[in-house]
């Protein structure tokens, strides 16, 4: 991901000043591919400390997040950091990174994004036009994509789409974690969940072992459904006749409008270019540390509720409290 954000901050003019990480071979070849200073991250202090920068980017994974911003929002002045996701390994390393970018005065940015794909953006125009009437439910059917890894995503997603973060959610995980690809250090959850938000509003997510291939999404609204087919981009709106949107919503097999399109491809680099973009220059939406929280307690939530019986689970922290020192493996 370092890579990538790299090749991002190219298209959008953002000079990289220097890079670390913890392999040296690594940081030798990052340094000769793209002409950057490239350290070793014991030399981060030392270096930080006498050259300023605007920003920093944390594409790590999150085991070494929590230790590298408390060093960076205590001893450096710095405008915004842009962080991978999930953010942090633990509720109580959540809290306390909040509170230091707080304290700091800080942009945090989290590398969620929603907000700039086609696809979502698409949804959130039919939303806000209401010609479909209110959204009451979104089904995500998935493969096995990893509670943390890409679900957090979903999360995200969920909470822009409808401006209300989860406050409910069902876990419902296969036994075991899963290994991750990012190493055999590194575990995720698979399995399925149902959220919910403050007005009802229900998110179905099947990211279960077992399904190999494709992730399609269906929004489900008072006179109508689209179904996003999210790899291949093909969007199929179905909707109530105008004349026929008073009648009883019993009546499903009413004739309908049919709309189809192809959105255009979208790839990595461009998408998370827009990211950094919001981030850095202070955007006023941008993904930021309330997409952070959210995605995180909701994935933390999942796993809590599937662990006791699949029971509703809230998303606050004064509820999770009993497991705020527990450290997850994800990556």
């Amino acid at each position: 991901m370092g890579e990538v954000h790299t090749e991002a901050l190219k298209t959008i003019g953002l000079e990289v000043s220097m890079g670390f990480d913890v392999d040296r071979g690594v940081a030798d070849a990052y340094s000769r591919d793209y002409g950057i200073p490239t350290y070793d991250v014991s030399e981060l202090p030392k270096l930080l400390g006498y050259r300023p920068v605007d920003g920093i980017i944390l594409a790590t994974t999150a085991p070494s997040r929590f230790q590298t911003l408390s060093f960076l929002l205590q001893d450096l002045q710095i405008k915004w950091v842009l962080s991978e996701k999930p953010f942090v390994s633990s509720l109580y390393q959540l809290s306390t990174a909040l509170e230091l970018f707080a304290k700091a005065n800080v942009r945090l940015g989290i590398n969620h994004q929603a907000m700039f794909k086609q696809s979502y953006k698409k949804i959130y125009e039919v939303i806000a036009s209401e010609e479909l009437g209110s959204l009451h439910s979104v089904n995500v059917s998935g493969a096995n994509i990893g509670l943390a890894n890409n679900v957090s995503h979903i999360f995200e997603a969920f909470r822009y789409l409808t401006g209300s973060e989860i406050v409910l959610v069902r876990g419902f995980l296969d036994a075991g974690l899963r290994a991750s690809h990012r190493g055999p250090s590194f575990k995720d959850y698979s399995g399925s969940l149902l959220g919910e938000n403050v007005e009802g509003v229900k998110l179905f997510v099947d990211f279960s072992s077992g399904i190999g291939h494709g992730i399609s999404s269906t929004y489900n609204f008072s006179w109508g459904k689209v179904v996003i087919d999210e790899l291949v981009g093909h969007v199929r709106i179905t909707k109530r006749l105008p004349q026929d949107r008073s009648l009883s919503d019993s009546k499903y097999s009413l004739q309908s409008l049919v709309e189809n399109m192809q959105l255009e491809p979208e790839d990595l680099v461009s998408l998370t270019a827009e990211v950094i973009r919001s981030v850095a220059f202070g955007e006023p939406s941008f993904p930021g540390a309330a997409a952070a929280a959210h995605s995180f307690r909701s994935i933390v939530a999942t796993v809590i509720s599937s662990e006791n019986g699949s029971r509703s689970q809230s998303t606050s922290f004064q509820s999770m409290r009993p497991f705020f020192e527990r450290t997850f493996p994800w990556s």
